[in-house]
């Protein structure tokens, strides 16, 4: 299909239509077309044209990463974001533990990814295996619904049922437990959470064993 920039009609109907993932916010399916595949991802929930709006904003600003998904040429008006298909498998599905030599030529590469995010000012808040494919080898991480474009921000408290993000992969600070700012710093948290995933074959904490509460505060 042809990329970001270009002229281009994406067909009312795909030959095919694949489903990736669906939740209760998002749907994702893999449209097939005579001249190759688009990523729908749908936002669902009355907020979803919201966070559409602003993941559309953060992969405009991401525009030309190497290491990031790319917006597809044309965009609908409202409902859902068209991406290049990088045709990766998600990290969550990578045999593991990895073997050293194949962990430490994917570390230097996804730390240099999220190094290119962060100095376009934007923070992804869910680095996790799951958002990171392998494509041709090489790291991409996808999935922006959460990223800001804020230096900093400092989460208001929340009940834990209302956390966003992964939470065996997620910074404290992001449970709004801390009183701490969310920044870059949460993303290398994560990124190293990751890579300890896999390292061993195991997040670092389970989330059965997560205890996000403190004394004296609402659990």
């Amino acid at each position: 299909m042809a990329g970001r920039g270009e002229s281009q009609r994406v067909p009312v109907s795909a030959l095919r239509t694949e489903l990736l993932h669906e939740s209760d916010r998002t749907r994702v399916t893999r449209s097939v077309f005579p001249d190759g595949t688009l990523i729908r991802k749908e936002l669902l929930g009355p907020d979803g044209e919201k966070r559409r709006r602003r993941e559309l904003s953060v992969l405009d600003r991401l525009s030309g990463v190497d290491g990031v998904v790319q917006l597809a040429g044309d965009q609908p008006s409202s409902g859902s974001i068209l991406l290049e298909d990088v045709h990766g498998e998600p990290l969550s599905d990578v045999d593991k533990p990895l073997e050293v030599a194949s962990l430490t030529a994917l570390a230097v590469e996804l730390a240099r990814v999220v190094a290119a995010i962060h100095e376009r000012g934007v923070i992804h808040r869910d680095l996790n295996p799951s958002n990171v494919v392998l494509a041709e080898g090489h790291p991409v991480i996808i999935d922006f619904t959460l990223a800001t474009t804020a230096v900093e921000s400092r989460p208001a408290f929340t009940h834990h049922t209302e956390i966003v993000g992964t939470l065996p992969y997620l910074a404290p600070e992001q449970t709004s437990r801390m009183g701490r700012p969310v920044d870059q710093r949460s993303d290398l948290y994560e990124l190293g959470a990751t890579l300890y995933e896999l390292a061993t074959g195991e997040p670092p904490f389970r989330t059965g064993l997560l205890t996000i509460s403190m004394p004296g505060l609402p659990s």
